[in-house]
């Protein structure tokens, strides 16, 4: 039987429909960050802290992952 030795990690990012400002009501983000967290966590996955979630830009996320793999690149042939 044949073995796979690979993990497959998946980064998801969500956004409102039309990034309407639905979660600006702070009682009801905070649960909606909680459900969030239960499910991921069900699911073997994990937020980046306990508590909630980090709120950065895609460069940022990018320029971190870059770094902690160390993947060199130059940022003028990144971005648009």
């Amino acid at each position: 039987m044949p073995q796979s030795l690979s993990q497959v990690w998946l980064h998801i990012v969500f956004s409102t429909k039309d990034r309407l400002p639905f979660l600006q009501n702070p009682e009801f983000r905070d649960e909606m960050f909680r459900m969030l967290s239960h499910h991921v966590s069900e699911a073997g996955c994990y937020p980046y802290r306990s508590g909630g979630w980090k709120r950065r830009s895609f460069q940022d996320e990018f320029r971190e992952l870059c770094r902690k793999n160390e993947v060199q690149f130059d940022e003028r042939y990144v971005w648009d």
